[in-house]
């Protein structure tokens, strides 16, 4: 197991010794992708993705997509479509026809195969500097952990507990 994060990143990493070493040693088995579920609110968007430039990745290539309603508004797609990711890939997906939240988020991920996994960020909120340090912790000390009393098919595990539901299933 190689970690290699940058030198000033090496004190988010006090959390490793918390993570039996067989779940540890699969770091480079798993990756984590970022999906941006967008449409009509650029200030918010810039909100996210300077938050995002802020976080800390450890030395891991994260790819970036982004999910675009129908129609957006002249900013948000701008902001996107200018935006540079120095931690992996960016991708630009746009409907052709309005969705909706629900199918925005549903079509936001899918993954490339069994190893990766998908944070799902909506343009509203802010992530903090530390929340990769977080996710990983989570998936290599709860999800692959083959000692955790999970049930055995966990489909999602949320960083964050919702004040309100914006959405009503169909």
């Amino acid at each position: 197991l190689l970690l290699s994060p940058p030198l000033s990143e090496l004190g988010l990493l006090e959390w490793v010794a918390l993570v039996r070493p067989k779940a540890l040693s699969r770091w480079r088995e798993t990756r984590v992708a970022i999906s941006v579920i967008t449409h009509r609110r650029p200030a918010s968007l810039q909100r996210l993705l300077s938050s995002l430039l802020d976080a800390r990745y450890l030395g891991d290539q994260v790819d970036l997509s982004f999910s675009v309603d129908a129609a957006p508004d002249a900013q948000t797609l701008s902001i996107v479509r200018s935006f540079r990711w120095p931690h992996g890939e960016k991708r630009l997906t746009t409907r052709v026809a309005r969705g909706g939240l629900i199918n925005a988020v549903v079509e936001s991920w899918t993954p490339a195969d069994a190893s990766e996994y998908g944070l799902l960020l909506e343009d509203d909120i802010e992530v903090s500097a530390y929340f990769y340090a977080y996710l990983r912790l989570i998936l290599l000390g709860v999800l692959l952990n083959d000692d955790a009393s999970l049930p055995p098919h966990v489909l999602a595990v949320s960083l964050y507990t919702p004040r309100l539901v914006e959405v009503r299933m169909p």
